[in-house]
């Protein structure tokens, strides 16, 4: 994997947990987010820790917070979340062409069109945030995980 691929790999990934960042503080809820180097050191790994202080997560929150990662990494790749049409991703994710990890695949059971629509209209609103944090965060991950000779 080149330096580049590294690269692209890490924004893609921090794109992905802000997303879901962004999504679920839209809701109310309180987030913790972690980007790692995976072992072997080729690629990354990401998670964002959800919790509502209510209690529980409602549903269709739950399945927008569980989509929002893989749209909003999906967006970074195109350039913002406006060149993604709720009914296209909506298909994506009913075919298996846009794929869940398994955790997000859990608590996105039920998903409808309204889910993957609230949550790209809030990324839509906020991705700002999105693009400023992938800066933000990147050199520090990469300073601490790839090692120079």
């Amino acid at each position: 994997m080149t330096s580049a691929d590294l690269q692209h790999d890490l924004n893609l990934t921090i794109a992905h947990v802000v997303g879901q960042g962004v999504v679920a503080i839209s809701a109310g809820f309180e987030i913790h987010l972690a980007v790692n180097c995976h072992p072997g050191g080729q690629s990354f790994d990401g998670s964002c820790w959800v919790r509502n202080p209510a209690g529980d997560l409602p549903e269709s929150l739950r399945r927008s917070v569980a989509v929002a990662g893989c749209l909003s990494s999906l967006a970074f790749n195109r350039g913002a979340p406006e060149e993604i049409e709720p009914v296209e991703a909506f298909g994506k994710l009913q075919s298996g062409e846009l794929a869940l990890s398994e955790t997000d695949a859990a608590m996105a059971e039920g998903l409808t069109l309204s889910d993957v629509a609230f949550a790209l209209d809030v990324l839509n609103g906020r991705w700002a945030i999105v693009v400023d944090e992938v800066e933000r965060m990147s050199p520090h991950i990469l300073n601490n995980t790839i090692q120079t000779h």
